[in-house]
C-alpha cells in the first residue's frame, strides 16, 4: 500500500506539472502531444497496475472493443507491407492509442481537490494559450521568431510559414477541447454572491472572451476549419448535456461518418474546377486536393487499397499555396 500511495502521489504531481506546460506545447503546434500522451498514459497504466481497487477488465464491454481495435490495426499494418511504407505507422499509432486510453482513468482516480486544481490549471492555460496565439499571429509571428530567431542565412518567409502551420494546429487543439473548457468555465468558476444560480452568469464573460480570442486568432491565421469544429463541438456537447446517450451516439456516428465518407469530398474538388479552388481559403484548398488525390487512389484499388501511408506520395508533386 505504501508503494501504491507513492505512485498515486507521483501521478498527481506528474499531471499538474504537464498541464502547467500545455499552453507551451499547443503554441508550437502540439507537435509533442504524442510524446506527452505516451508519458501520461504510461503513468496511468502504472497507477492502474498498483491500485488495489482497479477496474475489472474481464467484461465483454472491454475485450470486444479491444478485439476490434487489434483487428483494425493488424489490417493497417498488413496493408503497409504492399504500400512499400511498412507497418511502422500502424504499430506506432496502436501503441499511442493504448497508452492514451488510460489518461482519463488517471485523471478521474485523483482525489477531489486534485481534480479541482487540474481543472483550474487547464482553464488558466487555455485562456493564456489562445491569448498568446492571437498575439503571435497579430504580430506577424513575432513571438515565434523572437524565441527562435532567424539566422543571417535563414529564410524568414519559410519560418513564418512553419509558424502559421504550427499555430493552426494549436488553434484546432483548442477548438476540439472547447466543449470541455466551456463546461469547466460554467461549473468551476466561483459564484459572485455565494448564489449557486449566479455561477453561470459569471462564466459567460470568460466563455465569450475565450471563443472570441480563438476565432480572432484563427481568422488572422487564415484557418477556416476552426469555426466549423467549434460550432459542431458545442452543438454536440449541448445535445449530450440534455440527452447523454444520444449525444454520444450522434458525436461518435458523425466522427465515424466523417472518416468513412471523407474521400467523397474529392468529388467536390473535381466539380469545383481550378478557378473556384484558387478562391478558396488555403487550408480548404489543400484538403480538397488531398481528398481528390485519395479518391483517385481508392478508385484504382477499391477492394484492398494501396496500403497505409501510400497517399504520402501526394507531397512529391504538390505544394500548397
Amino acid at each position: 500500500m505504501a508503494r501504491s500511495g507513492r505512485i498515486e502521489g507521483f501521478a498527481s504531481g506528474w499531471l499538474v506539472f504537464w498541464l502547467g506546460f500545455i499552453a507551451v506545447y499547443i503554441h508550437f503546434g502540439g507537435l509533442a502531444f504524442a510524446g506527452l500522451a505516451i508519458l501520461l498514459g504510461l503513468a496511468g497504466w502504472t497507477v492502474w497496475a498498483f491500485r488495489a481497487d482497479r477496474p475489472d477488465m474481464s467484461s465483454r464491454h472491454v475485450w470486444l472493443p479491444a478485439l476490434a481495435f487489434a483487428l483494425f490495426f493488424a489490417w493497417l499494418g498488413a496493408s503497409g507491407t504492399w504500400s512499400g511504407q511498412g507497418p511502422e505507422t500502424a504499430l506506432r499509432l496502436a501503441g499511442q492509442t493504448v497508452l492514451a486510453a488510460m489518461i482519463p482513468f488517471m485523471v478521474l482516480s485523483r482525489p477531489g481537490w486534485t481534480r479541482t486544481l487540474l481543472s483550474h490549471l487547464l482553464m488558466a492555460m487555455a485562456l493564456a494559450g489562445v491569448t498568446v496565439l492571437a498575439l503571435d499571429v497579430a504580430s506577424g509571428y513575432g513571438i515565434n521568431t523572437f524565441l527562435d530567431p532567424v539566422g543571417p542565412d535563414g529564410d524568414l518567409n519559410k519560418r513564418q510559414g512553419e509558424a502559421e502551420m504550427n499555430i493552426g494546429r494549436g488553434h484546432v487543439v483548442y477548438a476540439v477541447l472547447a466543449p470541455v473548457l466551456v463546461a469547466l468555465f460554467a461549473t468551476r468558476l466561483p459564484a459572485g454572491s455565494g448564489s449557486k444560480g449566479d455561477r453561470g452568469g459569471r462564466a459567460w464573460p470568460v466563455i465569450i472572451v475565450f471563443c472570441a480570442l480563438l476565432l480572432i486568432g484563427t481568422q488572422l491565421n487564415r484557418l477556416a476549419i476552426v469555426p466549423v469544429v467549434l460550432v459542431a463541438g458545442l452543438i454536440f456537447a449541448a445535445i449530450g448535456y440534455r440527452h447523454g446517450r444520444w449525444g454520444l451516439r450522434l458525436s461518435v456516428g458523425t466522427l465515424a461518418g466523417s472518416i468513412l465518407f471523407a474521400p467523397l469530398v474529392g468529388l467536390a474538388a473535381r466539380m469545383a474546377g481550378p478557378g473556384l479552388m484558387e478562391r478558396l481559403p488555403m487550408s480548404w484548398d489543400h484538403r480538397l486536393r488531398m481528398w481528390d488525390y485519395s479518391l483517385g487512389r481508392i478508385a484504382r484499388s477499391p477492394w484492398f487499397g494501396e496500403g497505409l501511408d501510400s497517399s504520402r506520395t501526394l507531397q512529391d508533386d504538390f505544394t500548397t499555396r
